[in-house]
């Protein structure tokens, strides 16, 4: 059994497509170190987060266009478009054949899809889609009254995945058609896109990591480049700002989201283990009156005493120190991220520790779960033995 749970709290900026590998690394690491806690997934980011579909972008040049947008055209026209071509049986190859009495790995994901029941971040997303009243509908359409997902998936051998993305995008296209016959508008590409993700998430079809917008758009600030980036630019700081602006205007959701995540964990004792604006919500949450009850808080890359020394930190301007019933506080930060700053001058009860990833900035930002540094801290802390 267990000896706890750990509630892994993203930053800001991060959506689905970017969580899973820095989860992925969590786990690993977990089991490499000997601590046997559960991992428990908290990205709030695609229900909760800021929403952007590039409508005050201005349009991109024709050579800058991709053929996304016209596969959903077809999509929105057939949904089962791109299972089809999955659905031509092929020869058997030697690495086909499961072990004797077992199922195949696409056997097995069939049967798991056709279970499928929506997770609470699929449900939020319907919700903030306007598309709850069409999921039963859709899903019966493309998954149980047609034969397309089951031909594909018998034929698909090691194409699995590539007939889940399209399992899911079948799946969202059915729920937008619906929408917009009942005269929805229906959701715009990116929370689309989410949707998917969130499906191929739930299936265990995805494994992804980290978000990487620091390293993929503040390195390129000082470059020189043309026109052309201007719109993926945008996007990635939209969500990266947006989520700070939307928190710091009514972060009550995202506090909400991660109190439920403590509330549901299956295994006792819970810490919560934070980046960046993660760790800022969990330091909010924590300190309020009716604070849910955890046995340590870990932060890394963390703004949180930042915003305090600056008054900006909402449940603890008032007395301008953290509540008697503050856990435990383990404080990660590295020289080389900007945008880490260190708690213990500030709260007695944070211990800080110093991890050296010899990254530069920004990359140094999102590499604290690579670092052997990190997880020795961490286990140290567990075990009591780095707490005030």
């Amino acid at each position: 059994m267990a000896n706890g749970a750990i509630v892994l709290v993203h930053g800001t900026g991060v959506r689905i497509r970017d969580y899973q590998p820095a989860f992925h690394n969590a786990a690993l690491k977990l089991k490499q170190y000997a601590l046997d806690y559960e991992l428990i997934p908290c990205e709030w980011g695609d229900a909760l987060g800021a929403r952007f579909d590039g409508l005050s972008l201005p349009d991109p040049t024709p050579a800058d266009l991709s053929d996304d947008d016209l596969q959903w055209y077809y999509l929105y026209d057939d949904p089962f478009h791109n299972l089809r071509p999955f659905t031509i049986e092929r020869s058997a190859g030697v690495n086909d054949a499961p072990i004797p009495g077992d199922l195949a790995r696409n056997e097995v994901v069939w049967e798991n899809i056709k279970r499928y029941q929506p997770s609470s971040e699929f449900l939020e997303l319907l919700r903030v889609s306007d598309l709850q009243a069409f999921w039963p509908s859709a899903w019966t359409f493309i998954v149980e009254d047609s034969d397309v997902p089951a031909r594909a998936y018998a034929a698909s051998g090691e194409q699995t995945p590539d007939v889940s993305y399209e399992l899911g995008r079948a799946v969202v296209a059915e729920l937008c058609n619906r929408a917009q016959l009942s005269g929805f508008c229906g959701p715009g590409h990116k929370l689309r896109d989410q949707m998917v993700d969130r499906l191929l998430v739930d299936w265990g079809e995805s494994v992804f990591g980290l978000g990487d917008f620091l390293k993929s758009f503040l390195a390129k600030i000082g470059t020189s480049v043309g026109r052309r980036y201007r719109n993926a630019w945008s996007e990635s700081a939209a969500f990266v700002i947006g989520d700070i602006l939307l928190y710091q205007a009514n972060g009550d959701r995202i506090r909400s989201f991660i109190r439920e995540k403590i509330r549901n964990s299956p295994t006792a004792p819970v810490y919560l283990m934070a980046h960046s604006l993660g760790g800022v919500a969990c330091v909010d949450l924590l300190a309020m009156r009716d604070a849910p009850a955890v046995a340590g808080l870990i932060t890394f890359g963390s703004q949180a005493p930042l915003l305090f020394e600056l008054g900006a930190m909402r449940f603890i301007q008032e007395t301008r120190s953290l509540p008697l019933t503050f856990p435990p506080w383990l404080n990660l930060y590295d020289r080389n991220d900007f945008l880490s700053y260190v708690a213990q001058r500030l709260f007695p009860v944070a211990v800080d520790r110093e991890i050296s990833s010899m990254r530069p900035f920004p990359e140094s930002h999102g590499a604290y779960l690579a670092q052997d540094d990190t997880w020795a801290a961490i286990g140290k802390f567990l075990k009591g033995a780095d707490q005030c």
